[in-house]
């Protein structure tokens, strides 16, 4: 195969998949919610702001791909904390969503109180009858003296769902 013929061979596919086109579904959802201020004083996730989502009925059973944005706003009560916020489906975390922070209010620094701390991560869901609860949460990274509890002062969450494919 000559060099025109490799690259034809490698344009092919790209094109291929570039030319697909996206078909959305006449049912989508958009879900938010928010909640007030929440002591952190564990290791194990405390669920903070969190919306049910499910599908139509018509779709039961056909996933339905949910990006989910977990926002929250943390204070600290002493000089320093460290903990971890995540997306929650049905008290699970979501892979991928754990972010740890950390709090140290060194001599001469002025840090920032309170700090924003956020995540992003996609599901599915593919109930209606028992729907997904999808939270907000957050936890301390360990569970010791030396590691002081802080407050989440507010928490939101969004979520967009679609049934999203791709024709061939």
């Amino acid at each position: 195969m000559n060099g025109k013929g490799k690259a034809s061979a490698l344009v092919l596919p790209l094109f291929l998949a570039l030319a697909a086109t996206p078909v959305w579904a006449d049912e989508s959802g958009v879900e938010g919610a928010t909640a007030g201020s929440d002591l952190i004083s564990g290791t194990a996730w405390d669920p903070l702001a969190s919306v049910s989502a499910s599908v139509p009925n018509s779709s039961v059973g056909s996933d339905w791909f949910c990006a989910v944005t977990c926002s929250t706003e943390v204070g600290h009560l002493g000089g320093f904390a460290d903990g971890r916020v995540g997306i929650l489906k049905d008290g699970a975390l979501v892979t991928g969503t754990d972010r740890t922070f950390e709090i140290n209010d060194n001599p001469g620094i002025d840090d920032l109180a309170p700090i924003e701390v956020s995540t992003t991560g996609v599901t599915t869901i593919s109930e209606s009858l028992d729907p997904t609860t999808l939270a907000c949460a957050a936890a301390k990274i360990s569970d010791t003296a030396a590691d002081p509890d802080f407050n989440i002062n507010d928490s939101s969450i969004s979520v967009a769902c679609s049934d999203f494919t791709m024709n061939d």
